[in-house]
């Protein structure tokens, strides 16, 4: 067993508003305290380097506060508390691409605690069991992963760098909501010609893969994975694909939907099929570069 350790988060300075009253925070105090004694400043002060609930109690007790006063303190601190964290193993997070916008990802992910795992190659390293894949490309998906996370029922965000936007999302997750079969299924009901298009513009470079577009990606990226992280075996009930406009910052948001003639919702037909390879023109097109 463990002690979880009470600590106020490092974001929110602490400053005095009069000489008697304080804040936590400053653009949106967390927490304000009005008259404060000398039970409050003591465990504030315990606070600042961390304390446990039960010491917490003792340091506000010993400087003649009554329990139920301590349980109010530590209940209205609480918005300006560190988030506890368990001592549960790193996740893993495997980030597959190459360019600007793959490594600020990578960098923005192991920033959360993560361990993150980068890969340029086609066939990333698949023996680990990944909490979240991200896989950053240009123009469109690299056709050998379509299938490879879904088959070993790993969540995967794609990240596509078009000529004038980034589409960010949604996040794959097995068995619920779309696949990336479905996006490139529904993207060719919209326009016949699209795996044409695709097959022609497989492994070009985008323009958009600057350090400048690339910090603003990796940021919306983070956040998701952080959240998605936090939340291991939560399943969003809608899936929404972002598309940033680098140009001007704009973000645009769609749901995504599966695609009625995808067989993603089977995972078991999914795995006993085996390799999944493109099929349909873009298969055909593909061959012919």
């Amino acid at each position: 067993m463990f002690a979880m350790v009470l600590a106020l988060d490092s974001r929110y300075p602490l400053v005095w508003r009069t000489p008697s009253s304080l804040q936590l925070g400053v653009s949106t105090p967390r927490a304000v305290f009005e008259n404060v004694d000398l039970a409050t400043e003591r465990m504030l002060d315990a606070l600042v380097g961390g304390v446990s609930s039960s010491g917490l109690m003792m340091i506000g007790t010993s400087a003649r506060a009554s329990e139920a006063e301590v349980a109010a303190f530590l209940q209205r601190v609480r918005p300006a508390l560190r988030t506890p964290t368990l001592p549960r193993g790193r996740p893993d997070v495997l980030v597959v691409g190459r360019g600007h916008t793959a490594a600020r990802i990578a960098a923005g992910i192991a920033a959360t605690g993560a361990r993150v795992v980068e890969s340029s190659a086609r066939t990333p390293e698949t023996r680990i069991r990944y909490a979240l894949v991200v896989l950053v490309s240009c123009f469109v998906v690299e056709p050998s992963l379509h299938g490879l996370w879904l088959r070993r029922d790993i969540p995967h965000l794609p990240v596509v760098l078009s000529d004038t936007t980034v589409e960010i999302g949604p996040t794959v997750e097995p068995g619920s909501g779309p696949c990336l079969y479905c996006l490139l299924r529904t993207r060719t009901d919209a326009d016949a010609a699209w795996p044409a298009i695709a097959a022609q513009l497989w492994g070009r470079r985008s323009a958009l893969d600057t350090p400048l577009v690339a910090g603003e990606v990796a940021a919306i990226v983070t956040r998701i994975a952080a959240a998605r992280l936090r939340r291991p075996d939560a399943v969003e009930p809608v899936h929404t694909q972002l598309e940033l406009d680098p140009a001007t910052g704009a973000v645009r948001r769609s749901i995504r939907q599966r695609h009625p003639e995808c067989e993603c919702a089977d995972l078991q037909i999914v795995q006993e099929a085996g390799a999944l390879a493109p099929t349909g023109a873009l298969a055909r097109a593909a061959a012919r570069l």
